[in-house]
């Protein structure tokens, strides 16, 4: 786990949840359990990279991480 600095700093990255964003500093360490998503998202954009298009639907329950995604 990562370790968060002091008080101010803990209350941004609440701040930052509570309005649904990212806290910037901190994003991979909370992608944690996202490797899947990001391997396909990288293969993807390979595969656009050649001249050819691709639409990726992100489909999870709520509160899933698709916005933080």
């Amino acid at each position: 786990m990562f370790e968060v600095q002091g008080q101010f700093e803990a209350q941004q990255i609440i701040e930052a949840f509570r309005r649904g964003t990212v806290p910037r500093r901190y994003a991979s360490e909370l992608m944690i359990g996202r490797n899947f998503w990001l391997d396909a998202l990288i293969e993807d954009m390979d595969f656009v990279a050649n001249g050819t298009s691709k639409i990726r639907i992100i489909s999870a329950h709520y509160g899933g991480g698709k916005s933080h995604f």
